[in-house]
């Protein structure tokens, strides 16, 4: 009889930490505030990328010839790329 016991004891538990686990789980998975912060996340790398090619774009202009002469009249200087 004690084994009975036991074993349904174990059950309970087990079966307790399972729903414990998954409905973790769940929530990571389904949380509002988490999708929008890899939403955001994501925005951040897009908006970094274009920002950096419009940096490179500029930093050529800048350093080519004919627009060096100017850019170095008007004081344009290279930037510097975000990381």
């Amino acid at each position: 009889m004690a084994a009975v016991v036991a074993v349904a004891v174990a059950l309970v538990v087990v079966g307790r930490y399972y729903d414990e686990q998954s409905r973790k789980e769940n929530s990571r998975r389904n949380c509002p505030r988490c999708a929008g912060v890899s939403l955001a996340l994501l925005r951040l790398a897009v908006e970094r990328r274009r920002y950096n090619q419009a940096v490179q774009a500029y930093n050529q202009k800048v350093q080519s010839f004919p627009n060096s002469l100017v850019a170095n009249m008007f004081g344009f200087e290279k930037r510097e790329f975000f990381r």
